[in-house]
């Protein structure tokens, strides 16, 4: 595992595989919200060329995240699956 990945695992060591899901959820929305903003052409004009790109790099960024948070997610869903094995 990943540096990143282990401190994501001892930041959220106490939280579920239920709540890494609702955490996953929230930044999909937001990536989401930030790349329609970008993409909704009627609204490009309130925004300059290195705004936009800036933008786009940001949802890019949350998308990384949420990958990372879906893996600690399934390592949580893994463990907790076991436990409830024994």
């Amino acid at each position: 595992m990943d540096n990143e990945l282990e401190k994501l695992m001892n930041m959220y060591c106490y939280r579920n595989a239920t709540k890494m899901k609702n955490l996953q959820t929230k930044i999909t929305k937001t990536a989401n919200a930030i790349m329609d903003e970008v993409a909704d052409a009627k609204l490009n004009f309130l925004y300059n060329k290195k705004e936009l790109e800036i933008l786009s790099k940001a949802s890019n960024l949350l998308w990384r995240a949420k990958k990372k948070v879906a893996h600690v997610k399934e390592v949580k869903e893994r463990i907790e699956r076991e436990r409830h094995l024994k």
